[in-house]
């Protein structure tokens, strides 16, 4: 998804992050995919869109092309010891719901 080389000087990006171990993950986006990578030691990913998302098609030589997929955006919340990572859809999808037990037994 690269083509027009957003990452042009690999080469020199990793050995300056590999073994920072204040680096608990590096977070990008304008590819309009969610995508995860663990590269070198490091959590990498990538933000989705907030509108059109690229239609996933992990053939190398596949055309390009977009999808109406849910707009989405990811959240990251720092608790003081760990990083966490939440990716929230955009959008009405139903309300709360809850759950229940086997038995109809509400779970609080």
């Amino acid at each position: 998804m690269d083509d027009i080389m957003l990452m042009r000087a690999e080469e020199d990006f990793w050995p300056v992050v590999t073994g920072q171990s204040q680096i608990l993950q590096i977070a990008c986006g304008h590819v309009h995919r969610a995508i995860e990578v663990f590269k070198n030691g490091i959590p990498v990913s990538i933000c989705p869109a907030s509108g059109h998302q690229v239609t996933l098609d992990l053939e190398p030589d596949g055309e390009p092309s977009f999808v109406m997929d849910p707009p989405a955006v990811r959240i990251f919340r720092w608790t003081g010891g760990e990083l966490i990572n939440h990716l929230s859809f955009i959008g009405d999808f139903g309300g709360r719901h809850p759950f229940f037990d086997k038995n109809g037994n509400l779970i609080d």
